[in-house]
């Protein structure tokens, strides 16, 4: 029997499904809360999934103490703190992010400025680690179905704290939250979890804890993409795909952050463009690159990809080709979606480089700068070579 010299953890409960949201206040019950702030993002109000969210507390005891929606396209330390002065004069004692992954981390920032009673983050981009317990946090996704909300990351003014701490207590996938996004976005959704599920499958230090979390995002997305995209109103492809987005990164919150996850947001902070899309570009190539240098992956690839059948009726020697095959297919499919390139974003190459230059710079990441841009410069042509 194989040995193994691993860690693995997944802290958040995940309830996905009908009803879900009802779930909520029995959960909060459960970590003694009963008022929660909800922060939630203009474009989850303009869609009034905020309404949604706070009819699901109709039949219970819970209160919600107040909705913090001020947030937009930036998480910045000012919000944060009218965030948190809000949590503190209506009493709350919980927190729900409702929306984006941006929600998401101003969430974790006003837990740690409420936790911690501090006003100053600054200790904890520095290294620091918090001394006291957080307050319940909920997660509920809408509109992305990429799940990076499921991390243990708090980005906050272009600065980064990791602690498992951070991670949400509890995720809700509910279909009233997902449905109609459009194929393009679905595509940058699918993009950023097949990458997550790609990079925490090749990463260091594999164990089959980890290995049953990418094998479980990939089955799914191979499973659901198509019927995602051609039907973006159909409820259960997207709540599969959303599945597959959070289970991913919980994989890759287990992992060293991969090239591709560490360009594409270095990209997207210098340029705003969407993450996903700079994921969905770098993904075919960076793939490409790592087949040249290590070679077929293992095997087990094929089983998570495609199914036990397949796997069983493939000859042993051709598994991990078939599987790197089918892998490359699955971003090819993205890819195509997206129907663009880098060089067709005709982002500056000044602005390119410097990206790549910050990705290298990072404490969380040992890539170098040349490899960055080598994987930009072979994702150049895109779709369209």
């Amino acid at each position: 029997m194989p040995q193994f010299d691993y860690a693995f953890l997944s802290h958040p409960k995940i309830i996905s499904g009908a009803c879900s949201l009802e779930n909520i206040p029995a959960e909060l019950a459960a970590n003694n809360a009963c008022k929660p702030l909800i922060i939630t993002d203009r474009a989850a109000v303009a869609q009034k999934r905020d309404r949604i969210l706070i009819r699901a507390f109709d039949d219970s005891d819970c209160l919600i103490g107040a909705v913090f929606n001020r947030l937009g396209d930036y998480a910045g330390i000012s919000l944060a703190w009218q965030a948190a002065d809000l949590f503190v004069h209506r009493g709350c004692d919980a927190l729900i992010a409702l929306g984006s992954c941006l929600s998401a981390d101003l969430a974790r920032a006003v837990n740690i400025l409420v936790s911690e009673n501090t006003p100053d983050l600054s200790a904890f981009f520095k290294g620091a680690a918090l001394t006291k317990r957080l307050y319940p946090f909920v997660l509920v996704p809408a509109g992305d179905l990429h799940g990076t909300g499921a991390g243990n990351t708090l980005i906050l003014d272009h600065q980064r704290f990791c602690s498992e701490f951070l991670a949400p207590d509890v995720i809700v996938l509910d279909k009233r939250m997902l449905r109609g996004q459009p194929p393009p976005q679905t595509a940058q959704s699918a993009a950023i979890a097949a990458d997550n599920a790609w990079s925490a499958f090749t990463g260091p230090s594999p164990g089959p804890i980890r290995d049953a979390f990418v094998h479980t995002a990939l089955r799914l997305l191979n499973q659901n993409l198509d019927a995602a995209l051609a039907a973006p109103g159909r409820d259960k492809p997207c709540l599969a795909m959303a599945n597959a987005g959070v289970i991913a990164a919980i994989a890759a919150a287990n992992a060293a952050p991969g090239i591709v996850r560490v360009v594409s947001e270095e990209l997207a902070r210098m340029t705003r463009i969407r993450r996903g899309l700079f994921t969905g570009l770098l993904a075919p190539a960076a793939l490409e690159k790592s087949l040249e240098q290590n070679g077929p992956p293992r095997p087990e690839l094929l089983l998570a990809v495609a199914s036990m059948e397949t796997y069983a009726a493939t000859p042993e020697q051709q598994r991990p080709a078939t599987g790197a095959d089918m892998l490359k297919a699955l971003f090819d499919k993205i890819q195509n979606t997206l129907g663009q390139s880098l060089e067709s974003l005709q982002i500056p190459f000044y602005q390119i480089r410097q990206a790549c230059e910050n990705a290298a710079s990072r404490p969380d990441t040992a890539i170098k700068a040349s490899e960055a841009l080598d994987l930009a410069g072979r994702a150049w042509k895109g779709a369209s070579e």
